[in-house]
């Protein structure tokens, strides 16, 4: 395998990855709790832990993207990184603070009064809304864009560590992952990925995984050892057993799995296209509210009273998230494609 051939094929694999991943967010965001109905309960338990990869994949995925270019320039990263992340960010906490205010202004009885009732926000409570109100930002999913530009604003020390001898670049990542998993800090579980994907984009062991990448029988034993593996973790994770423990280990080996499955797909199938991939991020921002008003129609509409009702309710809020927001791309690309672009980071310019 050459090098642009395996390039070509990690680039079919990050596209390839993006939508059904976004779907993972969706479903875990979706989950219905405290339901009274012990199966829903479960099911919400345990569709949490199926989701832990999906996170530590999206920030790999950046790590990797950020460095792979070998003429490597902060000024020229931060200021495309604005365009694309920091921006969206902040028109999305906009958004959110929004229609936060217009339901509990136009709708009051629909909403907890205590719930971002941002009507009687302080200026101090506005700032912390887009960064960290309970440790997220208003529009809560955009924790990890939050998190993702805090790694790349400190990416030159990130770009001095992979100078270092490979032990030493290394070490650090260990390191990393011993103060995640020690101290529990949730910043150093997305760091340790981010600095991973940067690890692999770097050229002194491109050809270590050209070597895997190429031979399909390594990919498919790769990717049974991760998944019964990752099982393993799951069940162990489901029970409550010394889920410390566990739960990286799922985190990781979920994330080997997925990924070289997907290696797997993209190298037999090639790139898979249409506009519904191209409305990932799209999906990923404005999610969030639509969710939370869909959940309490679709359970004040259906009223579930039984297992089948519970789990009719959760699906049909996956799968009416999932259309409306597609097709609310889909319609803002055609009609506005300049707004589109400037929302999503340029994203929707996509053919």
């Amino acid at each position: 395998m050459t090098t642009i051939e395996y390039k070509k094929i990690v680039s079919n694999t990050i596209a390839n990855i993006n939508f059904p991943l976004m779907v993972g967010v969706i479903v875990a965001h979706c989950l219905i709790y405290n339901s009274g109905n012990i199966i829903m309960d479960n099911i919400a338990k345990m569709v949490m832990i199926l989701v832990v990869s999906i996170i530590p994949i999206f920030f790999s995925i950046s790590g990797y993207l950020l460095f792979i270019k070998t003429d490597y320039n902060f000024k020229e990263i931060l200021a495309k990184r604005i365009k694309t992340l920091l921006i969206p960010y902040l028109i999305a906490n906009i958004f959110m603070i929004l229609c936060y205010a217009a339901m509990h202004y136009f709708t009051p009885h629909l909403i907890n009064p205590d719930n971002f009732n941002v009507l009687k926000f302080s200026f101090k409570d506005f700032l912390s809304a887009f960064w960290s109100i309970d440790g997220f930002p208003i529009c809560y999913p955009l924790w990890y864009i939050r998190d993702l530009f805090c790694f790349i604003v400190c990416s030159p020390l990130l770009q001095m560590f992979l100078k270092l001898p490979k032990l030493l670049k290394w070490s650090i990542l260990l390191i990393i992952g011993f103060i995640y998993h020690y101290y529990s800090i949730s910043f150093c579980m997305g760091l340790f990925y981010f600095y991973l994907g940067a690890l692999l984009s770097q050229k002194d062991i491109e050809n270590k995984i050209i070597e895997i990448i190429d031979s399909k029988r390594i990919l498919i034993s790769t990717c049974i050892v991760s998944a019964l593996l990752m099982f393993v973790a799951i069940y162990f994770n489901y029970t409550d057993v010394n889920v410390s423990l566990w739960k990286p280990i799922q985190r990781f080996s979920g994330f080997i799995f997925t990924l070289f499955t997907f290696i797997l797909f993209s190298k037999k199938y090639g790139q898979i296209g249409g506009k519904i991939f191209h409305s990932s991020f799209f999906i990923y921002l404005y999610h969030a509210f639509l969710v939370f008003v869909l959940r309490e129609l679709l359970i004040m509409v259906i009223n579930p009273t039984s297992t089948i009702m519970w789990i009719i309710t959760y699906i049909l809020l996956v799968l009416t998230t999932i259309f409306i927001l597609v097709l609310a791309f889909i319609i803002l690309n055609k009609y506005l494609p300049s707004f589109t672009a400037i929302i999503t980071g340029g994203r929707s310019n996509k053919k």
